[in-house]
């Protein structure tokens, strides 16, 4: 039996001057994930930043939080590192992007950010 590939896409968090900013497996800020099971790999690279219990929070197109997609599943490595495994065999609501916000904490302040998930159609 063969077995399927799981792409593992890296994402760097930084956080500099009060502002989160990404790199890694990024264009223009959005996350294209491939058809199947995918991983998304968080990290924090800035030293004293770390994520709450709950750093993602799902956004509708006008940026109201709406409820974690099924499709997605929330994974915590540590303090620094968190991972998100996409199961992309649908279309999300219809809709192939996702929106979420990711918190991050430092020196007792809350950061936030917005970054794209954009889930490629599932194949035939």
């Amino acid at each position: 039996m063969q077995g399927t590939a799981v792409n593992i896409y890296k994402i760097e968090i930084s956080l500099v001057g009060g502002t989160i900013e990404f790199s890694g497996d990024l264009n223009n800020g959005r996350i294209f994930v491939l058809p199947g099971i995918q991983l998304i790999h968080f990290k924090l690279s800035t030293e004293g930043t770390f994520f709450p219990t709950y750093p993602f929070q799902w956004l509708d197109v006008l940026g109201d939080p709406i409820a974690q997609p099924p499709i997605d599943l929330v994974q915590r490595i540590d303090a620094d590192q968190y991972q998100l495994v996409v199961f992309n065999a649908v279309e999300f609501s219809g809709k192939s992007e996702q929106r979420f916000s990711v918190a991050v904490v430092s020196g007792g302040q809350v950061y936030v950010s917005d970054p794209t998930i954009i889930c490629d159609p599932p194949m035939q």
